[in-house]
């Protein structure tokens, strides 16, 4: 891999294992998450309002989701199975409502 290069056209490619998916988290919650949002507008150089807002928001669902995928890693984790019987019969709207 050629890091001088900002495409070397090399795939890197493998196992993630869970404390990769930790450790990324804890960079985008410490580092780049912060850094993201206290950048001032004149640095988001040529980027329009629109832009940075989508990029804001898109980085805010990311970190949530890592974070998801952080706690779906924990041996404590306690799923929720629903019984389907008990949406027998109910509209779309319905069981939305009771889920």
């Amino acid at each position: 891999m050629n890091f001088e290069m900002a495409n070397d056209e090399e795939v890197l490619f493998g196992e993630i294992s869970p404390d990769m998916i930790m450790q990324l988290n804890q960079l985008m919650n410490n580092v780049y998450d912060k850094m993201i949002h206290t950048t001032k507008q004149t640095e988001w150089g040529k980027c329009t309002d629109n832009q940075i807002n989508e990029f804001l928001s898109q980085s805010r669902k990311f970190k949530s989701d890592l974070n998801e995928s952080v706690k779906s890693l924990r041996n404590d984790l306690n799923i929720c199975v629903l019984n389907k019987d008990n949406f027998a019969g109910l509209s779309e709207n319905e069981k939305f409502r009771e889920y």
